[in-house]
């Protein structure tokens, strides 16, 4: 009995780690996206990766809602001199079949490569029929 209930434990402790490890696979996935976009500076590329209600907080700054207004911030980083990012995701915790966290870290360059920023943000995903995408988004500058 007792081999029986250690095996269900591994068991259910692997199915657990595989749960979380496709989350963090796909969110991966849709980071490199993000990324390709952003350094490419393309503002509807970089709102691809979010919902159509997404919220994005964005330090020192109010809550900015929805897809649309999502784009119009990301052309006004662009537009400011952003010019390229590294996102580097620290963990990713699953929290059902549709929902996850996202911790990680980001550096931001201009044109010329130079740092303009290195931060930490926290994203909730969804999982959606597109796939999983951002849907809140908040970030801070500093270690």
């Amino acid at each position: 009995m007792k081999s029986i209930l250690i095996l269900a434990a591994m068991l259910f402790s692997l199915s657990a780690t595989a749960f979380a490890s496709d989350a963090h696979t796909a969110i991966e996935a849709q980071n490199a996206k993000f990324i390709a976009a952003y350094n490419a500076g393309d503002a509807a590329g970089v709102a691809a990766v979010y919902t159509q209600n997404a919220v994005i907080m964005p330090p020192d700054g109010a809550a900015i809602t929805g897809h649309d207004a999502v784009a119009a911030f990301w052309q006004s980083e662009f537009d400011s001199g952003s010019a390229g990012a590294t996102l580097t995701t620290l963990e990713v915790v699953k929290i059902d079949d549709n929902n996850a966290v996202e911790r990680a870290q980001f550096e931001v360059f201009n044109s010329a490569g130079a740092s303009l920023s290195v931060g930490k943000y926290v994203v909730y995903w969804r999982k959606t029929g597109d796939g999983w995408l951002m849907h809140w988004d908040i970030w801070n500058v500093g270690q």
